[in-house]
């Protein structure tokens, strides 16, 4: 077992907004293990190994395990690589007087949680009649939702049904900064009948992004003029979010503008309110 423990300060969220633990993985590691304790104030966890992301919760969760063979969503599975990992821990909301922390890490194989079966299929409702050309018609869709992969409640295949039932004809499910819905999508897509679009909402603390595609993870902790260059170099598209959001309007500083940007969100109820347009 290894344990880190601390007490983070407000001076430490104003010097970086990240702190890494260090873990010495054994060879031939079966599973890990990694359990946050706090009170107080918001911290936000994920992980990364030898060759990179590994996974992120956010403030999701406060535990995670990554197995071979399958792990927590939000994270990858895959083999364990020897060496040193990281654990991640994002310093979101740290109070005044001080925010005690523990992490504990242990090592080997856990049984997986069981699966939740698909769920059944709701009737889809009777197709909307718009006006369009000839030869075209509208579409219906979501381009902003989250899972359990994330802090959303529902499992991909929950979602598909969900956006059956609404009568969509495409759902973009964007993960906050994370790639592990990515492998469920297609067989949810095809026993939905609906078209899933791979993304992931590339969130920070100064703003978040959508990024659409299946263009391997986004590293949230880069420069936001990084995104667009990298969404882009990988046949992607990138979306500012909620850029008037209160706690998650958009403040990072680009150089270059993204091509899209979301000019309506589920929390604004006025569907007149012009604001996010008159901001780009």
């Amino acid at each position: 077992m290894i344990e880190h423990s601390g007490v983070f300060a407000a001076a430490d969220r104003a010097a970086s907004a990240y702190r890494y633990l260090p873990v010495d993985v054994p060879p031939g590691c079966a599973g890990l293990t990694a359990e946050l304790e706090y009170d107080g104030g918001v911290l936000d966890l994920g992980c990364f190994g030898p060759a990179g992301f590994r996974g992120w919760s956010g403030g999701a969760r406060r535990r995670f395990t990554i197995t071979p063979t399958w792990a927590t969503p939000g994270y990858l599975p895959g083999e364990l690589e020897a060496g040193e990992w990281r654990l991640a821990l994002g310093l979101h909301r740290v109070p005044d007087d001080g925010l005690p922390w523990r992490v504990t890490v242990t090592f080997g194989s856990k049984e997986p949680p069981p699966v939740p079966a698909a769920p059944p299929l709701p009737e889809r409702p009777p197709q909307r009649s718009l006006p369009a050309p000839d030869g075209m018609r509208w579409l219906a869709g979501d381009l902003h939702t989250h899972t359990v992969h994330s802090d959303g409640t529902l499992t991909v295949d929950e979602l598909a049904g969900l956006a059956v039932a609404q009568g969509l004809d495409f759902l973009a499910v964007t993960d906050h900064n994370t790639t592990s819905h990515h492998a469920s999508l297609a067989a949810a897509g095809a026993r939905a009948g609906l078209v899933l679009v791979p993304g992931q909402e590339v969130t920070t603390y100064r703003g978040h992004a959508n990024a659409f595609g299946d263009i391997g993870w986004v590293d949230f902790r880069a420069p936001a003029d990084s995104w667009v260059a990298s969404v882009a170099a990988s046949g992607g598209l990138l979306s500012i979010n909620h850029p008037l959001g209160a706690d998650c309007s958009w403040r990072q500083p680009l150089v270059c503008r993204p091509p899209l940007a979301e000019i309506w969100h589920w929390t604004w109820l006025d569907r007149r309110w012009g604001g996010p347009m008159a901001w780009w």
